[in-house]
C-alpha cells in the first residue's frame, strides 16, 4: 500500500508560522508514525482519536481524526484507504494548539460533512 500525503493551505500556514525545530518535529512526527497506519494499523489508532462523534448518514464513517504532534499541537487530518488504487490518502487539515482541537474538529467537521450529518435529534423530519 503507498502512502499520500495531502495538505491543506491552512495547514501549511500554520506549519510555516512555527520555529524551524517545531517543523521539523512535527514533519519527523509525521514520517515516524503515519506509516504505521499500513503496517500496524491497529497500534496506530491508538496514536490518534476522534475527540466527538459525527454521525454521518447511510451508516457512512467519518475519516477525520486527531493526532498529537510536537508538544502542545495537534493535526486535524483525513485518512482514506482506497483499495482500487492501492493508497493511503492522509489529508493534514490543520495544525492546532491541543487546546483548541475539540472545537476546532468539530469546525472542520462541519464544513466536510455539513450535507451528511445525520439528525440525532429524534424527529421525524419527513414530509407528508
Amino acid at each position: 500500500m503507498q502512502l499520500l500525503f495531502q495538505s491543506t493551505l491552512a495547514f501549511e500556514e500554520e506549519l510555516s508560522s512555527l520555529s524551524e525545530s517545531e517543523r521539523i518535529d512535527i514533519i519527523e512526527t509525521l514520517n515516524t508514525v503515519c506509516p504505521n497506519f499500513i503496517c500496524q494499523k491497529a497500534s496506530f489508532l491508538t496514536l490518534v482519536h476522534q475527540p466527538k462523534e459525527i454521525p454521518l448518514t447511510n451508516s457512512c464513517c467519518s475519516s477525520l481524526y486527531v493526532m498529537p504532534a510536537g508538544v502542545d499541537k495537534v493535526i486535524i487530518l483525513t485518512l482514506d484507504e482506497d483499495p482500487i488504487f492501492d493508497q493511503l490518502i492522509i489529508t493534514l487539515i490543520r495544525l492546532v494548539p491541543a487546546s483548541e482541537s475539540t472545537d476546532v474538529y468539530m469546525d472542520v467537521a462541519q464544513t466536510l460533512y455539513h450535507h451528511r450529518i445525520a439528525d440525532t435529534s429524534g424527529e421525524d423530519n419527513s414530509h407528508g
